[in-house]
């Protein structure tokens, strides 16, 4: 009963080179398969049919292994780890590369390794020789059909054979015929045009094997030379290479040909930096774009102002006595209401004050207090104000006061009892009904908040020029990227 095959998926890019680690056993044959799905920097990349595939390794003791490799239908490639390539333990070194029909174009995938586990211990073996499984097969095919040449060249000669007997009966015959010269002259013309006839096939089959010899010769020096322009075209397409060459500012691709011709692609590396930074209104949608020429464009933002609240006075309202104040706000975070609770106090009562409650500084301060107390109304005096005619009245009188200061344009405020003009001027006559209110916007110190009335604090502003400052954009030369709302600003266009 045969052994089901293990066989080992794997994925290999033509550009993104990525530690790709397959493991196997020392010895192992006929068991172990490697299903390989190329990818075309991280796209599947589907190989055609008609292509061919070899697998080309260096083992571990530093043998060259060439062997063909399987297409499948679904474009993926199989390899088998032949004995030969498992026979030392150890890490090996293996790529896939692709030929169209004629091997004008080589495709080849990055670099993988085959971690080969050593056995418990050595089978003693005769190490193999360096193994080229795919000039074996070459030369297999070449010897197929060199048999079916030599099983050609066997019917011919036995057909020659035939023509010998044939020719022999002929003699025999010729025998007999002379025999019966003397009764057949009359038809001696007729004989002697069919051996003329005989002699000229005969004359043109040893031409046609003349020229069957030449064709040979032919054969031969041909084949050589189809060998040394296979050996050639390997050679050339071992030169063949794709790499890449970094620095802080650039980024190259540098291609091998097959005539060992290198030549290095532009710089592929773009740099973005910070260029205008808008106020937009509160309506306004945060936006970005990107402007300049590749390797030296600038990122300009347009960033909306919050929205201003505008806090008002809702209900005010007196609690019992001994109660807590509260305050509470309602209504729109454009339009907040403050609401308050304040408790009604205690009535206050006055005690009565006698000299001997009173901490004086002197003896005389008693006579002297005295007097002013003596002076003064009880609490339950009344008096009639400036101009009024009832006690509590409105006063509709006053004292003129002896300074001025200010003007029309100038407001005054008092110090001292005495008018005092401000620094400050009115530009322009205020509205009948213009309402002064306080103006209160939160600050967000953080990158995380989504409100969309708050403002952005100036610390956190600097930590997002930072962030910006510092990404890193590679984008290809034929497309220009937009940036949205919540896009990561670190992007890849190839």
């Amino acid at each position: 009963m045969a052994l089901n095959a293990a066989t080992e998926n794997i994925s290999l890019d033509f550009f993104k080179d990525r530690i790709v680690t397959i493991y196997a056993k020392q010895y192992d044959k006929n068991s172990r398969y490697i299903n390989v799905k190329c990818y075309d920097r991280g796209k599947l990349y589907k190989v055609p049919s008609d292509c061919k595939a070899n697998v080309k390794m260096i083992t571990p003791d530093n043998r060259a292994v060439f062997n063909t490799a399987t297409i499948n239908s679904d474009g993926s490639i199989t390899v088998e780890l032949t004995e030969s390539m498992l026979y030392s333990g150890g890490i090996a070194k293996a790529e896939i590369k692709l030929y169209n029909v004629d091997k004008t174009q080589v495709l080849s995938t990055m670099n993988f390794q085959i971690n080969i586990k050593k056995s418990v211990y050595d089978d003693q073996r005769i190490i193999n020789s360096d193994e080229f499984n795919a000039l074996t097969k070459l030369y297999l095919q070449i010897q197929k059909e060199e048999k079916t040449w030599i099983t050609n060249e066997n019917n011919r000669i036995s057909a020659e054979n035939i023509r010998i007997s044939n020719e022999n009966t002929r003699k025999s015959n010729e025998t007999n015929r002379v025999t019966a010269e003397n009764t057949r002259n009359s038809n001696e013309s007729t004989r002697k045009i069919n051996e003329n006839n005989r002699i000229a096939s005969e004359t043109a089959r040893v031409n046609a094997e003349k020229n069957r010899a030449t064709a040979e010769t032919n054969r031969v020096s041909e084949y050589s030379t189809m060998m040394k322009k296979a050996e050639a075209k390997i050679s050339e397409a071992e030169k063949v290479n794709i790499s890449s060459t970094t620095a802080t500012d650039s980024y190259k691709v540098n291609i091998t040909n097959r005539l060992g011709q290198t030549s290095s692609s532009p710089n592929l590396l773009n740099k973005i930096s910070i260029g205008t930074v808008t106020t937009g209104k509160p309506t306004d949608n945060a936006s970005a774009n990107i402007s300049g020429n590749f390797g030296a464009q600038k990122l300009n933002l347009t960033l909306p102002v919050g929205k201003t609240p505008i806090l008002s006075v809702g209900t005010v309202t007196t609690g019992s006595a001994g109660s807590k104040a509260s305050a509470t706000i309602t209504g729109t975070n454009e339009n907040p209401v403050l609401n308050l609770v304040i408790p009604k106090g205690d009535t206050g009562a006055v005690a009565n004050i006698s000299a001997a409650t009173i901490p004086y500084s002197s003896p005389s301060d008693i006579s002297t207090i005295k007097s002013i107390v003596d002076n003064k109304s009880d609490k339950t005096h009344t008096h009639s104000y400036a101009g009024s005619t009832s006690v509590g009245g409105s006063a509709n009188s006053a004292i003129k006061l002896d300074t001025s200061a200010g003007s029309t344009t100038q407001p005054i405020y008092f110090s001292g009892g005495k008018p005092v003009a401000c620094i400050y001027t009115l530009g322009k006559s205020v509205p009948s009904n213009a309402v002064f209110t306080d103006t209160w916007r939160g600050i967000q110190d953080n990158l995380t908040s989504e409100s969309a009335t708050d403002s952005l604090s100036a610390k956190q502003g600097k930590a997002l020029k930072t962030l910006v400052d510092t990404k890193h954009v590679v984008v290809n030369q034929s497309s220009e990227p937009t940036l949205s709302t919540g896009d990561e600003w670190l992007l890849d266009y190839e």
